[in-house]
Protein backbone atom coordinates (compact mmCIF):
# COMPACT_ATOMS: atom_id res chain seq x y z
CA UNK A 1 0.00 0.00 0.00
CA UNK A 2 1.48 3.37 -0.99
CA UNK A 3 0.91 6.67 0.74
CA UNK A 4 -1.57 7.85 -1.89
CA UNK A 5 -3.85 4.93 -1.10
CA UNK A 6 -4.04 6.10 2.53
CA UNK A 7 -6.17 9.00 1.35
CA UNK A 8 -9.02 6.48 1.05
CA UNK A 9 -9.10 6.00 4.82
CA UNK A 10 -12.09 7.53 6.58
CA UNK A 11 -12.86 7.97 10.26
CA UNK A 12 -15.64 5.62 11.35
CA UNK A 13 -17.04 4.41 14.68
CA UNK A 14 -17.53 0.93 16.18
CA UNK A 15 -19.02 -0.35 19.42
CA UNK A 16 -16.22 -1.61 21.68
CA UNK A 17 -17.97 -4.30 23.73
CA UNK A 18 -14.96 -4.64 26.02
CA UNK A 19 -15.15 -1.00 27.13
CA UNK A 20 -18.90 -0.64 26.65
CA UNK A 21 -18.76 2.43 24.43
CA UNK A 22 -18.39 3.64 20.84
CA UNK A 23 -14.84 4.36 19.70
CA UNK A 24 -13.30 5.74 16.48
CA UNK A 25 -11.17 3.82 14.01
CA UNK A 26 -9.76 4.32 10.51
CA UNK A 27 -11.62 2.37 7.81
CA UNK A 28 -9.91 1.55 4.51
CA UNK A 29 -13.14 1.57 2.50
CA UNK A 30 -13.43 -2.16 1.83
CA UNK A 31 -13.96 -5.34 3.84
CA UNK A 32 -14.60 -5.22 7.55
CA UNK A 33 -17.88 -6.13 9.24
CA UNK A 34 -21.21 -4.64 10.28
CA UNK A 35 -19.82 -3.09 13.45
CA UNK A 36 -19.10 0.14 11.59
CA UNK A 37 -20.96 3.45 11.77
CA UNK A 38 -20.59 6.83 10.10
CA UNK A 39 -20.85 8.86 13.32
CA UNK A 40 -20.61 8.42 17.08
CA UNK A 41 -24.28 9.36 17.37
CA UNK A 42 -25.31 6.63 14.92
CA UNK A 43 -23.23 4.04 16.79
CA UNK A 44 -24.65 4.99 20.18
CA UNK A 45 -28.19 5.10 18.83
CA UNK A 46 -27.98 1.66 17.19
CA UNK A 47 -26.10 -0.09 19.98
CA UNK A 48 -28.31 1.37 22.67
CA UNK A 49 -25.66 3.18 24.70
CA UNK A 50 -27.13 5.06 27.58
CA UNK A 51 -25.55 7.48 30.02
CA UNK A 52 -26.17 6.85 33.70
CA UNK A 53 -26.62 10.53 34.49
CA UNK A 54 -29.40 9.79 36.96
CA UNK A 55 -26.97 8.53 39.58
CA UNK A 56 -26.39 11.23 42.22
CA UNK A 57 -22.69 10.38 42.51
CA UNK A 58 -22.16 11.13 38.84
CA UNK A 59 -23.95 14.49 39.07
CA UNK A 60 -21.43 16.01 41.50
CA UNK A 61 -18.85 18.53 40.32
CA UNK A 62 -15.15 17.69 40.41
CA UNK A 63 -13.69 18.31 43.87
CA UNK A 64 -9.91 18.37 44.35
CA UNK A 65 -10.35 18.07 48.12
CA UNK A 66 -7.63 19.15 50.52
CA UNK A 67 -3.93 18.69 49.94
CA UNK A 68 -2.68 16.29 52.59
CA UNK A 69 -0.26 14.47 50.26
CA UNK A 70 1.13 14.85 46.76
CA UNK A 71 -1.53 15.57 44.17
CA UNK A 72 -2.49 12.49 42.16
CA UNK A 73 -4.50 12.17 38.99
CA UNK A 74 -8.02 10.84 39.48
CA UNK A 75 -11.13 10.72 37.28
CA UNK A 76 -14.62 12.16 37.62
CA UNK A 77 -17.79 12.02 35.54
CA UNK A 78 -18.33 15.39 33.84
CA UNK A 79 -22.10 15.70 33.45
CA UNK A 80 -21.66 18.69 31.13
CA UNK A 81 -19.91 16.71 28.40
CA UNK A 82 -21.25 13.26 29.30
CA UNK A 83 -17.80 11.70 29.69
CA UNK A 84 -15.12 10.90 32.25
CA UNK A 85 -12.34 13.46 32.64
CA UNK A 86 -9.10 13.58 34.67
CA UNK A 87 -8.43 16.00 37.52
CA UNK A 88 -5.88 16.44 40.31
CA UNK A 89 -6.89 15.17 43.76
CA UNK A 90 -5.18 16.46 46.91
CA UNK A 91 -5.51 13.23 48.89
CA UNK A 92 -8.13 14.20 51.51
CA UNK A 93 -11.83 15.12 51.57
CA UNK A 94 -13.49 15.72 48.19
CA UNK A 95 -16.66 13.93 47.14
CA UNK A 96 -17.86 10.60 45.78
CA UNK A 97 -17.46 11.59 42.12
CA UNK A 98 -13.86 10.39 42.11
CA UNK A 99 -12.38 7.26 40.55
CA UNK A 100 -8.89 5.82 40.32
CA UNK A 101 -9.11 5.03 36.61
CA UNK A 102 -11.08 6.17 33.58
CA UNK A 103 -12.44 2.65 33.15
CA UNK A 104 -13.78 2.61 36.73
CA UNK A 105 -15.49 5.93 36.07
CA UNK A 106 -17.12 4.68 32.87
CA UNK A 107 -18.26 1.47 34.55
CA UNK A 108 -20.08 3.53 37.17
CA UNK A 109 -21.29 6.58 35.27
CA UNK A 110 -20.60 5.94 31.60
CA UNK A 111 -22.51 3.75 29.19
CA UNK A 112 -24.25 0.46 29.74
CA UNK A 113 -22.96 -2.80 28.32
CA UNK A 114 -24.73 -4.20 25.23
CA UNK A 115 -25.70 -7.37 27.13
CA UNK A 116 -27.67 -5.38 29.73
CA UNK A 117 -29.39 -3.40 27.00
CA UNK A 118 -30.04 -6.46 24.84
CA UNK A 119 -32.10 -8.00 27.65
CA UNK A 120 -34.39 -4.97 27.34
CA UNK A 121 -34.55 -5.07 23.54
CA UNK A 122 -32.50 -1.91 23.18
CA UNK A 123 -29.76 -3.23 20.89
CA UNK A 124 -28.93 -5.70 18.17
CA UNK A 125 -26.05 -7.36 20.05
CA UNK A 126 -24.64 -9.39 17.17
CA UNK A 127 -23.59 -6.31 15.22
CA UNK A 128 -22.49 -4.34 18.26
CA UNK A 129 -20.47 -7.16 19.83
CA UNK A 130 -18.43 -7.96 16.70
CA UNK A 131 -14.82 -7.18 17.47
CA UNK A 132 -12.78 -4.96 15.21
CA UNK A 133 -9.04 -4.64 14.84
CA UNK A 134 -6.68 -2.55 12.80
CA UNK A 135 -3.55 -4.50 11.98
CA UNK A 136 -0.60 -2.37 10.92
CA UNK A 137 2.47 -3.97 9.33
CA UNK A 138 5.64 -2.00 8.71
CA UNK A 139 7.48 -3.31 5.63
CA UNK A 140 11.04 -4.50 6.06
CA UNK A 141 11.01 -5.87 9.62
CA UNK A 142 8.78 -6.41 12.65
CA UNK A 143 10.43 -3.91 14.96
CA UNK A 144 8.01 -1.21 16.16
CA UNK A 145 8.62 1.88 14.04
CA UNK A 146 9.34 5.15 15.82
CA UNK A 147 6.52 7.65 16.05
CA UNK A 148 5.39 10.45 18.30
CA UNK A 149 2.56 8.15 19.34
CA UNK A 150 4.87 5.71 21.13
CA UNK A 151 6.29 8.28 23.52
CA UNK A 152 5.13 8.15 27.13
CA UNK A 153 2.53 10.59 28.40
CA UNK A 154 4.32 13.75 29.61
CA UNK A 155 2.45 16.52 31.45
CA UNK A 156 5.33 18.98 31.03
CA UNK A 157 6.81 21.26 33.66
CA UNK A 158 4.44 24.24 34.08
CA UNK A 159 1.12 24.57 35.90
CA UNK A 160 -1.06 26.22 33.25
CA UNK A 161 -3.09 23.05 32.84
CA UNK A 162 -5.23 22.34 29.78
CA UNK A 163 -6.82 19.07 28.68
CA UNK A 164 -5.01 17.39 25.80
CA UNK A 165 -4.96 13.96 24.14
CA UNK A 166 -2.19 11.36 23.87
CA UNK A 167 -1.88 7.87 22.43
CA UNK A 168 -1.96 5.27 25.22
CA UNK A 169 0.12 2.32 23.99
CA UNK A 170 -1.21 0.02 26.72
CA UNK A 171 -4.87 0.58 25.80
CA UNK A 172 -4.15 1.13 22.07
CA UNK A 173 -6.32 4.23 21.95
CA UNK A 174 -6.20 7.99 22.39
CA UNK A 175 -6.89 9.17 25.96
CA UNK A 176 -7.08 12.51 27.74
CA UNK A 177 -4.58 14.01 30.15
CA UNK A 178 -3.76 17.35 31.76
CA UNK A 179 -0.87 19.20 30.07
CA UNK A 180 1.01 21.80 32.12
CA UNK A 181 1.60 24.20 29.22
CA UNK A 182 5.35 23.82 28.60
CA UNK A 183 7.83 21.04 27.96
CA UNK A 184 6.48 17.55 27.44
CA UNK A 185 6.86 15.60 24.20
CA UNK A 186 5.22 15.20 20.80
CA UNK A 187 2.69 12.61 21.97
CA UNK A 188 0.21 15.39 22.61
CA UNK A 189 -2.83 16.47 20.59
CA UNK A 190 -5.36 19.26 21.02
CA UNK A 191 -8.37 17.16 19.97
CA UNK A 192 -9.29 13.52 19.57
CA UNK A 193 -9.71 14.16 15.85
CA UNK A 194 -6.03 15.15 15.71
CA UNK A 195 -5.55 11.42 16.06
CA UNK A 196 -1.95 10.19 16.25
CA UNK A 197 -2.89 7.15 14.17
CA UNK A 198 -3.58 9.71 11.43
CA UNK A 199 -0.01 10.91 11.83
CA UNK A 200 1.28 7.35 11.49
CA UNK A 201 -0.65 6.96 8.23
CA UNK A 202 0.83 10.21 6.95
CA UNK A 203 4.45 9.31 7.77
CA UNK A 204 4.72 5.64 6.85
CA UNK A 205 3.91 3.36 3.95
CA UNK A 206 1.99 0.59 5.70
CA UNK A 207 -0.25 -2.37 5.06
CA UNK A 208 -3.59 -2.24 6.79
CA UNK A 209 -5.98 -5.15 7.27
CA UNK A 210 -9.34 -4.91 8.96
CA UNK A 211 -10.10 -8.03 10.98
CA UNK A 212 -13.06 -9.16 13.07
CA UNK A 213 -11.53 -11.54 15.61
CA UNK A 214 -9.05 -9.55 17.71
CA UNK A 215 -9.40 -8.24 21.25
CA UNK A 216 -8.06 -4.71 20.76
CA UNK A 217 -9.05 -2.01 18.29
CA UNK A 218 -5.47 -1.32 17.22
CA UNK A 219 -2.64 -3.83 16.94
CA UNK A 220 0.78 -2.52 15.95
CA UNK A 221 3.14 -5.21 14.65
Amino acid sequence: MNLLSLLNFALRWFFDSGRGRCSPFWYSGCGGNDNRFMTQRECESFCGTKRLEGRPRCQLDADSGLQCADYVQAWYYDKHIGACSPFWYGGCAGNANRFNTENECFQTCGILSPDWLAERGAVKPQRCSTRLALKVNHPGNHRPFMSDCFLRQDAGGCQNYTMMWYFDTEQNECSRFWYGGCGGNENRFKTQEEFCIKKIFRLFSINVDLMSDSHKPFTII
